[in-house]
């Protein structure tokens, strides 16, 4: 179960580093860009589309938010 929460973490980091880029240039690089996005952007498609009518007026991208929250949760039950 430890590794599976360590798993968990790295990937709630990669989350938030995904939604950082997207505010500030981080100087990933290229390549690194397209892993991030490789890696993060299938978890946050679905969500994206639960929360498409509800972001349509606001202008502001929660799905990342809701996945940490959803993450987090799923780490506390193991």
């Amino acid at each position: 179960m430890g590794i599976l929460r360590g798993l968990i973490s790295v990937y709630i980091l990669l989350v938030f580093a995904h939604a950082l880029r997207s505010w500030v240039n981080l100087g990933l690089g290229v390549t690194a860009d397209y892993w991030l996005n490789r890696l993060v952007e299938p978890a946050l498609r679905p969500i994206r589309a639960l929360l498409a009518p509800l972001q349509r007026n606001l202008g502001v991208d929660f799905s990342p938010a809701v996945l940490i929250v959803i993450l987090v949760a799923f780490q506390r039950l193991l």
